[in-house]
């Protein structure tokens, strides 16, 4: 990896360390990194390229690299200008560098590019949108010879905003005399930060401290076009994506390395992402939600109440509607229990009637009648039943499976432990994206980790545990949740989900019931099985 300023130069750093750590994770074999930097772009007329080339090739004459990664503009020069005498034959990719800085028509068979395109008007008529008041703009620029090619190229694509607003460029003054001058700016004034690496004094300006000295002092809002920029110290809108850049650079390392023709892989020019905003800076500023562009993302909001108290407004709630859903099903066993005891006391009535030497037929008669009419009760209590669950408020949204489970898990940690039982989780790397009723869904999974810390604390075995599981299976989420408990008898996982059927000795059979119709609603299975414990197995499909 040839570095043009050093390993601590925003945006570089950025790009470089997003690349190695993406190329790791991609890559199916270990590799190993080596970091040389072009320290001589500093200055305009260094005189060091020769002796860095001989350098590299003293240090590389027993064995190439398979690839080399130019980051930035720089690095990549460098690379085009010597590429005769620095590895010839050895792929390359140049990456974190303006399209406009490469010189493509010196491309060889063994090179390829992954560059963004700046837009600078889109990032000037940002700040005219959101601030419609900007009398001044202030350009933040280095001095190095990068940053002087710069220079031209804001000056060219700035000067159609000629008598819309003042430009006041910052290339020939040292930081701290940019410091002075943002502080004093006039009203109505903004920043668009550029880069700043070498100023105009020759000093040199490594990671993020001079963009944060600058957002501390200024007087006026400071704007960016690179997202590695933001946070804390600018107000944003489009901007380009450095982790997004580096992600598609290190796509293209690993297809290199794995044998495919660094020539052959053409990548567009990255363009800018969709506008996000800090809504720190904007309370700062006095912007407005209503002022940013369409499609807009706000970070950093001060969380809600909700956000702050969820877990005690959950609790308080779950309670309410606890005692809310237990009347409920206490004046529905009541309901059914009197014809289910009326149907009971029918048959032991016909068993004793036809037990006699002369059976009352006609009587027999009548009793069936009654058991057909109860059961008819007992079955529209079940149907009404069903109904409510199904008529319960149904909110669909997308949200991350994995993390409804996480908390769930969490929240029932406590329960866990006062049971004397290991509740554990194994959870997807990625986000497992499902559309449906969140709450509904936890309470599906709340019921089911219960039961399994139920049956998990029923067993005399040494370790006691409830392993909750996510995994992507296909198009579905699928998660499982098994215990250590005695499992299930042959009759109990045929009927396990039906309704008023429990394996509990006080259990009223009907959480399980339920669980299956939330599921069916949101289009998945349920299932259970035994496997040293009983398992239970949801299936949803994916976002």
């Amino acid at each position: 990896m040839l570095h043009s300023f050093g390993l601590r130069f925003k945006p570089w750093t950025d790009y470089a360390q997003i690349i190695r750590s993406e190329i790791t994770r991609r890559s199916q074999r270990p590799v190993d990194f080596h970091d040389h930097s072009l320290l001589n772009a500093r200055l305009a007329d260094d005189k060091s390229d020769g002796p860095f080339v001989d350098y590299l090739h003293a240090v590389y004459a027993g064995k190439r690299p398979d690839l080399i990664l130019a980051i930035g503009a720089p690095a990549a020069n460098f690379v085009q200008r010597y590429r005769h005498r620095i590895f010839p034959g050895t792929p390359m990719v140049f990456t974190a560098v303006e399209a406009r800085r490469v010189q493509y028509d010196k491309l060889t068979q063994d090179d390829t590019v992954v560059a963004p395109a700046h837009d600078f008007p889109a990032s000037f008529e940002n700040i005219l949108r959101v601030l419609p008041r900007t009398k001044t703009i202030a350009i933040v620029n280095g001095a190095s010879p990068n940053e002087t090619f710069w220079l031209g190229e804001l000056r060219r694509e700035t000067a159609p905003l000629t008598g819309r607003v003042e430009l006041k460029f910052y290339n020939e003054l040292s930081f701290e005399e940019i410091l002075k001058d943002a502080a004093n700016l006039p009203p109505h004034s903004a920043i668009f930060w550029h880069l700043m690496n070498v100023d105009a004094a020759g000093v040199a300006h490594e990671a993020n401290a001079a963009l944060s000295r600058l957002s501390a002092a200024a007087n006026a809002p400071v704007f960016s076009y690179l997202d590695n920029f933001f946070g804390d110290t600018t107000v944003g809108g489009p901007m380009h994506s450095v982790e997004e850049g580096s992600a598609v650079a290190a796509a293209v390392a690993v297809r290199i390395l794995n044998g495919e023709k660094a020539g052959d892989i053409k990548t567009p020019p990255t363009k800018y992402a969709s506008p996000k905003f800090d809504s720190r800076q904007m309370q700062r500023w006095g912007i407005k939600e209503s002022d940013l562009p369409p499609e807009s993302t706000v970070l950093f909001k001060p969380p809600t109440m909700w956000e702050t108290y969820r877990w005690q407004i959950l609790t308080a709630c779950s309670v309410i509607l606890l005692q809310a859903g237990l009347i409920a099903l206490l004046l529905i066993a009541h309901e059914i229990n009197q014809p289910l005891g009326a149907i009971l006391n029918n048959v032991e009535t016909a068993e004793i009637l036809l037990k006699g030497r002369s059976p009352d037929l006609r009587g027999v008669k009548e009793i069936f009648g009654d058991i057909r009419r109860d059961n008819s009760r007992a079955t529209e209590v079940i149907r009404r039943l069903r109904s409510y669950v199904t008529k319960v408020p149904f909110e669909r949204k997308d949200f991350d499976l994995n993390y409804q489970i996480g908390e769930t898990v969490k929240f029932l940690l406590p329960e866990a432990r006062s049971r004397a039982v290991v509740l554990r989780s194994r959870l997807t790397g990625a986000p497992l994206w499902v559309n449906g009723d969140p709450i509904q869904l936890q309470q599906v999974f709340s019921n089911l980790i219960l039961n399994a810390l139920d049956a998990a604390s029923d067993t005399t075995l040494a370790e006691r545990a409830v392993m909750v599981e996510t995994a992507q299976d296909r198009k579905f989420a699928a998660i499982s949740i098994a215990d250590t408990g005695p499992g299930l008898s042959a009759e109990a996982a045929g009927k396990i989900f039906d309704p008023f059927f429990s394996t509990k000795k006080h259990g009223m059979g009907m959480g399980l019931s339920i669980a299956r119709t939330i599921v069916a609603m949101h289009n998945g299975q349920i299932e259970a099985e035994n496997c040293n414990g009983a398992v239970f197995r949801v299936r949803l499909p994916l976002a």
